[in-house]
């Protein structure tokens, strides 16, 4: 028999069971539990702070991922590329204002320039004399 709620027998031996599986959730509890006393002053924190941290955390993965899956559909694709989480963060305004301050690395909107930018370092077509002047500043 069981002595806590920490162990299940499967056929016939006690097995440990993990925060994550005992609330149903994927995101690794423990994990989390250890990275958030890592940050707070005092080192305490309960572990229904872990546990609510991340049922959160994999809402929003589970919801990013849904809206990434029906953009990649869209474009008929079968597999989810970084653009396709980009463009679904952008599509949704609750998600898009939780992320905003987020950057994706490697992931550029595709938007069309109607020219390209001019370059700081190209030199003036007319200068308008000889001077010492620093061409790369704006005065």
């Amino acid at each position: 028999m069981p002595n806590c709620a920490r162990q299940q027998r499967v056929r016939g031996q006690l097995v440990r069971v993990s925060r994550s599986r005992r609330a149903g959730l994927v995101f690794p509890v423990g994990r989390l539990h250890r990275s958030l006393r890592h940050v707070t002053p005092f080192r305490i924190v309960s572990e229904g702070a872990a546990v609510y941290l991340a049922a959160v955390l994999e809402y929003l993965c589970a919801e990013v991922l849904i809206l990434a899956n029906a953009i990649a559909r869209h474009h008929r694709t079968a597999r989810i590329t970084p653009r396709h989480v980009l463009m679904a963060i952008q599509e949704d305004e609750d998600v898009r204002g939780l992320l905003e301050d987020v950057v994706l690395p490697a992931v550029l909107p595709r938007r069309p320039l109607a020219r390209p930018p001019a370059s700081p370092y190209a030199w003036p077509e007319q200068a308008p004399s000889l001077t010492w002047t620093c061409l790369f500043l704006d005065n």
